[in-house]
Order: structure tokens, then C-alpha cells, then sequence
């Protein structure tokens, strides 16, 4: 990896700033507020040149304790949003919240905007370089190990499925 691939993300805790960014976006009133309003506690990464989008990960909420997973939201500069989790095969009764059958590792989409519909693959393959480069919790410091399944894919949640065992 050479200097300027490294330096293409800016990696750092998320501001009041970007959380009044992401939260007053049209599509956050359609999934996100309802489901996680949560203005805290996330990391975030954006290119370092252009500011055109945002990735912010949410951690597992260990308090509740009933989130399945860490969430990923990416926020376009049209204020489109891709909600998202990374999971992985889960034991019953869990099974439902799981992941395609072949896979060791995916992403489940939770809400997509229209706008973004045609891009989910290759928002995908970006949190995936995300996490490479600037670590599984967008710290910066790389981890190459972040995607274990050989396919970076996705598959869209089930109606009932909010990110949550209940």
C-alpha cells in the first residue's frame, strides 16, 4: 500500500455535527429515527479529498444487549442513506436474523433509499476497503483480516428484521 492509500479516508469519532448531519436527512425519518436513534457512540470515516459521503459504524450496544450485530450507515451528500449490518451465521433461535446459507460473512440491509438502490454492491465493497485499511472499528489502523468471506455480498433484511433480537 503507498502513502496516498493511505491517506485517501479521514478515520475519527463522529461529531454533534455529523450526527445533525445524518438525523436531518429526509430518509432518517423513515428508518432511522424510528428504529436507532442513537446520536452517540459511533466512528466514522469519509474520503479525505471530496466530501461526498460518510460511513458511520455503530457499536453493538452491549448494555441492551439485543442488537445482532454493528450497524453501518452511509450517508450520501444528498442526504441518501444505506442502513446496514455485518453478520454472521447465528445458532437457533437466531437463525432467523441470520445470513444466506453459503456465506461465512455478510452484510444485511436494513433500509436503502431509492436513490442508492443501484449502488449497494459497491457501498459494500467501500465499508469492506473501509475496514481493511482503517480497521474494524474505522480507528485507522489497518485490518486486512476485517471481510473473512471470500464474496463481499449482501442480502436485504426480512420485513420483521430491525436489527434486533426483540
Amino acid at each position: 500500500m503507498n502513502i496516498n492509500e493511505m491517506n485517501k479516508y479521514i478515520y475519527r469519532k463522529a461529531t454533534n455535527e455529523d450526527f445533525d448531519e445524518l438525523y436531518s436527512s429526509p430518509e432518517a425519518e423513515k428508518w432511522l429515527i424510528p428504529h436507532y436513534d442513537n446520536r452517540r457512540g459511533a466512528t466514522l470515516a469519509e474520503p479525505s479529498v471530496a466530501k461526498t459521503w460518510k460511513v458511520f459504524r455503530y457499536m453493538e450496544n452491549y448494555e441492551r444487549g439485543n442488537e445482532i450485530s454493528d450497524w453501518f450507515v452511509y450517508l450520501d451528500k444528498d442526504g441518501s442513506i444505506l442502513i446496514m449490518q455485518e453478520r454472521f451465521p447465528m445458532p437457533p433461535p437466531y437463525e432467523i436474523y441470520s445470513i444466506d446459507d453459503n456465506r461465512e460473512q455478510q452484510f444485511v440491509v436494513l433500509y436503502c433509499s431509492k436513490a442508492l438502490e443501484n449502488d449497494i454492491q459497491q457501498i459494500c465493497e467501500q465499508v469492506v476497503d473501509l475496514g481493511r485499511q482503517g480497521g474494524y472499528y474505522l480507528t485507522g489502523d489497518p485490518e486486512p483480516d476485517f471481510w473473512e468471506d471470500p464474496i463481499i455480498s449482501y442480502k436485504m433484511a426480512a420485513p420483521n428484521d430491525y436489527g434486533r433480537y426483540y
